[in-house]
């Protein structure tokens, strides 16, 4: 334990400012000439109280280090994924995997701090509420969630409870590489042996379709141990049947593909189902099923990327938007003069334009065009002539300096949503080259995302748009580099989902055609059954400026007209409901608010897809489950066996108790004692001397 002090050569100030008036007192008293012992305390008792109260005054630490041991930790991750539950013994299963877990955990806890989680698309805490019933399967994430909680911590094993089946995330074999000095002891669920069963492993296809054309829809079909069966394959649109095939079984193990041609005769959502009809002998016909849904649009939009020179972010917007459907893109060198016949295109991205007061002419043309645009800074722009002819944002710069800057998304932004997925991206991605200068916002400025400049979250815009609806919509990305961001993606995600997902959302924001209605309400068009339905709404005022005053209140039905109400929460100047997590099937609903003498009404449609991943595959895959105990020193149980589970973990010389040196600084004057001990100094020095006749 240490004391320290910014000056210590303050305390002797502190000494003298304590002494000095003691002895003043004392020595002129005639108490000194009659009782000087007692003088001599008094003065003692002044000065210790005076210097104590000065020394706290200097703010001084007190500096202490402690020994903490850790036992070794142990992790019991359980997969409560419906894959397991398609065993015939799940309803046993499901009451014994709690009590292996508890009696695992009393077995060793005298040696091991254990804790314990379940775990299907997310890991969450407990194994007591184990239900088997959830439809994605991620155990790399479950992984990376333990490797954050217990970073810098006595980890010494992960008891790992699957069936081995996997169908989100990475290889967790890849994962499980990544701990270091880990042991994984895994437990073995479910059944390795093959059933009999035919079903529908997935379905290729457009989810855009445009109207008149003919487009393909691919079924995959896996027949498993039905040789010499027969069955029919029927593919449907909205219920009516578009195509109808023989199904040969000829090996044990046999992958079958049909092709059907639709005719996208009707706009809108289309509903596409395909079924394979029941065959004798098969394990289950819950997996004979699989619906998609397209969506059946007029025409692409169609944008024209003109570039100041090549540039690797041309080619990832170039890529992100030919990913969808929706888009036709034709990127160009931009050449002045030249004509690009820019009445033809939805959407105009300018990268690294205008550079000159020669490139102003094609800005001019774009106006009168009246076409949205989309700005790309980068080393080459001209900041100056970009502040006067894009009206969003001007930035005031002193040179071509530039800073690293992460994106950080604005909370309050309601232009459209960005999935989880993209949102947990959003702090891995790298930083792009931002100018540094001075910005500053236009009135009707949107932010998307702001930039985070080093640990510092700045109120610079790094993407943002304005809120004019109608023509010449106008939105910056104000920094170079944002191919980086591609690369990012693939390499945490394995795809580029999330990266085409931020430029996609971006163009189709500046794209699309606003209309002027007082109310709207946004929202994607399908979610999964295992996801939040999030719905946005707008309200506006007779000058057009967005209010949310009045409450918006919403009625969603499903097919059976079940109807569930809702009522919107206020964000920012919007509203946003979360309608939670809905059973798969198609809903309508009627959105409702009043404001003024207007009762203003919404209608609109979204679709809720089944999840049946967990009935794709149900043999487990005990081999990843021992290989991944093999290669960290730990060992692989069949469920029925684990009872020299607790001894091998006594018998792991890897795991052992740890100690920490823990360096802690305290205020002193947090310490309660030492504010009241000058005061009972003080106090006692005032008893003594009134005591003795001294006043």
């Amino acid at each position: 334990m240490s004391i320290i002090l910014e000056n210590p050569l303050l305390v002797f100030i502190c000494l003298i400012a304590a002494l000095v008036p003691a002895m003043f007192l004392y020595f002129r008293s005639t108490l000194f000439l009659e009782q000087k012992k007692l003088a001599y305390l008094l003065m003692t008792l002044r000065f210790l109280a005076f210097f104590m109260l000065f020394f706290l005054l200097l703010e001084p630490l007190i500096k202490t280090e402690t020994i903490r041991e850790e036992k070794p930790i142990v992790v019991i991750v359980a997969d409560n994924s419906l894959s397991i539950k398609t065993n015939k013994d799940s309803v046993e299963l499901l009451k014994k995997i709690p009590l292996v877990i508890n009696s695992l955990k009393e077995k060793v806890s005298e040696k091991f701090e254990t804790y314990d989680y379940r775990f299907g698309e997310k890991l969450n805490e407990g194994t007591d509420t184990l239900l088997l019933n959830e439809k994605i399967t991620d155990i790399s994430s479950a992984f990376d969630e333990i490797s954050s909680r217990y970073y810098n911590r006595n980890l010494g094993a992960v008891i790992l409870l699957s069936d081995g089946i996997y169908n989100k995330g990475k290889n967790p074999l890849t994962k499980s590489r990544e701990f270091k000095n880990v042991s994984f002891y895994t437990i073995g669920l479910g059944d390795t042996l093959v059933n009999s069963d035919v079903l529908v492993a997935d379905m290729l296809y457009n989810k855009t379709a445009y109207l008149g054309n003919d487009y393909p829809v691919e079924v995959i079909v896996n027949a498993k141990k039905l040789s010499g069966k027969r069955t029919e394959i029927i593919l449907r649109d909205n219920g009516v049947e578009v195509g109808r095939r023989e199904m040969s079984i000829q090996t044990p193990n046999q992958v079958l593909r049909f092709s059907f041609l639709i005719n996208a005769k009707v706009e809108g959502q289309r509903k596409i189902s395909a079924e394979i009809k029941s065959v004798e002998g098969e394990f289950t016909d819950k997996n004979n099923t699989m619906t998609v849904y397209v969506n059946v649009v007029k025409n692409r939009q169609k944008i024209l990327i003109l570039a100041y020179a090549p540039h690797a972010d041309v080619n990832a917007m170039k890529y992100a938007l030919e990913s969808s459907q929706n888009y036709k893109v034709t990127s160009k060198v931009y050449t002045q003069g030249a004509d690009y016949n820019l009445a033809d295109y939805n959407l105009v991205i300018m990268h690294q334009l205008p550079t000159s007061v020669n490139d102003e002419e094609i800005i001019r043309k774009v106006k009168n065009a009246g076409v949205p645009v989309l700005y790309l800074i980068g080393a080459n722009s001209n900041l100056t002539l970009l502040t006067k002819n894009a009206g969003v944002l001007a930035i005031t710069t002193a040179g071509k300096t530039s800073n690293n800057c992460q994106p950080i998304l604005n909370q309050s932004f309601t232009g459209f949503n960005l999935s989880d997925k993209t949102k947990a991206l959003l702090g891995k991605l790298p930083p792009l080259q931002c100018p540094f200068g001075t910005y500053n916002l236009a009135p009707g400025a949107n932010v998307l995302m702001f930039q985070k400049i080093g640990a510092v979250k700045s109120e610079n815009p790094l993407i943002l748009f304005n809120k004019e609806s109608g023509y010449n919509k106008t939105g910056i990305i104000c920094g170079e580099g944002i191919w980086t961001w591609k690369m990012k993606d693939f390499d945490v995600n394995e795809n580029n989902e999330a990266f085409n997902e931020i430029i996609q959302k971006c163009v189709q924001y500046l794209s699309v055609v606003e209309n002027r209605s007082y109310f709207k309400v946004n929202h994607k068009n399908e979610y999964g059954e295992n996801e939040p339905v999030l719905i946005d709404a707008e309200l506006f005022n007779e000058n057009y400026e967005p209010v949310n005053e009045p409450d918006v209140t919403i009625d969603i039905f499903n097919t059976d007209k079940k109807r569930f109400d809702r009522t919107f929460s206020r964000v920012g100047k919007a509203y946003r409901l979360n309608a939670g997590m809905l059973p798969s099937g198609e809903y309508t609903y009627i959105a409702k608010t009043s404001y003024g003498k207007r009762n203003l009404e919404k209608t609109g449609k979204f679709i809720v897809t089944t999840v049946n991943n967990e009935l794709l595959r149900t043999e487990a895959d005990h081999r990843l489950l021992f290989t991944m105990a093999k290669e960290s020193g730990g060992k692989f149980y069949a469920f029925e066996n684990t009872s020299s589970l607790p001894d091998d973990l006594m018998k792991n010389e890897n795991m052992s108790t740890t100690s920490y040196l823990e360096k802690r600084l305290d205020d002193l004057i947090n310490f309660r004692w030492l504010i009241i001990l000058p005061i009972f100094l003080l106090a006692l020095e005032w008893f003594l001397r009134k005591r003795a006749g001294s006043y």
